[in-house]
């Protein structure tokens, strides 16, 4: 079977460059890497928080409040969305808060509750809703605010560490860049030195040969005849 050759992304590539500036903005290295980090912190508590629909303004509002850059916050923010909410985060910050403060048992049917809802029953409903799952509501804020903490110092540890990674590799870069215009420049150096070396030699074979060379030019004829004759 012959070996199958593996395609490299061609770097010159559409969504190569794309890929490369998304990454740049979400992990810029012109950056403070502690800056970044907190604003992604800060993006995924807020989004993971129970701020559906405001998530986005609240984290660009507390970027600019702390003067931390708005797109990493914006876009971590993203890791909450409808799907990741109600399908992990708040479930298991319900968990975890009736794991803490156990909440009594709610004794009464939520759902017809909902159903014999109207104008004008809806203050004692929503009295007896918060008197019968006061204790649910403040385990799910508690467990909720846990899972968002835990999962913001989680990505606050992924976005330094890249940060800070992306920093040495483009320093690594422009170290090796400045190393090659520098041996470029020694080579030039060299080279200038050795023309330098070439015209000291003519110069001091023309001066050494200077009367015999302007013997020459006044009077080729004297010269070169007796030269001639002796040739022969």
């Amino acid at each position: 079977m012959k070996n199958k050759v593996e395609r490299k992304p061609n770097p010159n590539s559409r969504y190569v460059r794309i890929w490369r500036v998304n990454v740049n903005r979400m992990f810029p290295v012109r950056q403070d890497a502690l800056k970044v980090a907190l604003s992604v912190f800060a993006g995924v508590f807020i989004g993971i928080w129970p701020t559906i629909g405001i998530a986005i303004i609240l984290t660009i509002a507390f970027c600019a409040l702390f003067r931390l850059p708005k797109i990493p916050g914006t876009v971590a923010s993203f890791v909450a969305n409808p799907v990741t909410q109600f399908g992990f985060f708040y479930p298991a910050g319900y968990f975890i808060g009736c794991a803490i403060i156990e909440p009594p048992p709610i004794n009464f049917d939520f759902l017809e509750k909902i159903k014999t809802l109207s104008f004008s029953n809806v203050v004692s409903v929503v009295q007896e809703l918060w008197s019968n799952a006061a204790g649910h509501f403040i385990a799910f804020l508690i467990g909720i605010t846990i899972v968002a903490a835990v999962f913001g110092v989680l990505f606050f540890g992924i976005a330094y560490f890249v940060v800070l990674y992306r920093k040495k590799r483009h320093l690594k870069m422009k170290s090796k860049f400045m190393q090659s215009l520098v041996k470029e420049d020694v080579e030039l150096l060299k080279q200038i030195r050795r023309d330098e070396k070439l015209q000291d030699v003519q110069s001091s074979a023309l001066n050494m040969y200077a009367p015999e060379i302007k013997a020459v030019m006044k009077d080729p004829y004297s010269v070169l005849n007796p030269l001639y004759n002796l040739n022969r």
